[in-house]
């Protein structure tokens, strides 16, 4: 039976991460580490100690995390002695099956909502904008006035910075499924150098409006399917 929750464990959709007391790293599963290639060791170890429960035992706490492209809506803290202590993270999983292709949505050109946004948004005259563009992406349908929304909190955190590239672009080699229909996938990529970034409270607005959302220190990226009909 050991030998079975192993598997299961190593097996698992979440990831799982086990620490000595000194906080290196003792074990960890698949999804971990994948996981591991967006945050370091130290980072999820403080995650840890600062969700730990006060005696032996386990924590659940409901809390929302990013982690490059990776979003976790949970995580559970457990430990039984003093030597050990783990977490396994329960993932976030956009379900494209939920999203509805409804009449709040409109067609726009993403460029021209994209620049209304930044010039009511930032100080313009105090922050540098460099624009990589394809131009063969077409018009799409969106849901306009939460898509505005997501876009004026982005670029508000990009308020201090010096500069900021805006990239538009096709993301290849991968589509999304929505009603049993396949469909591109369009990228909005926000980056600013030396400037230490947190999205995690944009995360529900991305929700409202039906795109991904994948963060880092220094760039926020949108996803979208590419919907035209």
């Amino acid at each position: 039976m050991h030998k079975f929750y192993e598997e299961l464990m190593e097996n698992d959709l979440n990831p799982f991460i086990y620490y000595d007391s000194s906080g290196s790293l003792v074990k960890y599963n698949k999804e971990a580490e994948f996981l591991l290639s967006f945050v370091s060791v130290k980072d999820i170890y403080d995650l840890v100690l600062s969700h730990a429960p006060i005696s032996f035992g386990f924590k659940k706490t409901y809390i929302s995390l990013q982690y490059g492209r990776l979003s976790f809506y949970a995580i559970l803290v457990g430990y039984i002695d003093e030597e050990h202590i783990g977490i396994r993270l329960y993932k976030e999983v956009f379900d494209s099956s939920e999203m509805i292709l409804g009449k709040d949505m409109q067609v726009v050109n993403l460029f021209t909502i994209l620049k209304l946004s930044e010039n009511s948004s930032l100080p313009f005259e105090s922050v540098k904008i460099t624009e990589v563009f394809d131009p063969s992406i077409p018009e799409v349908k969106v849901k306009v006035d939460k898509f505005l929304k997501l876009l004026n909190s982005i670029f508000y955190k990009f308020q201090t910075v010096q500069d900021l590239e805006i990239k538009v672009y096709f993301k290849l080699g991968e589509t999304i499924i929505i009603n049993k229909k396949r469909y591109p996938i369009v990228c909005i990529t926000f980056k600013s150098l030396n400037f230490s970034l947190k999205s995690e409270d944009i995360l529900p607005i991305a929700k409202e409006a039906s795109v991904s959302l994948y963060s880092s220190t220094d760039w926020i990226r949108i996803e979208l399917p590419l919907i035209l009909d």
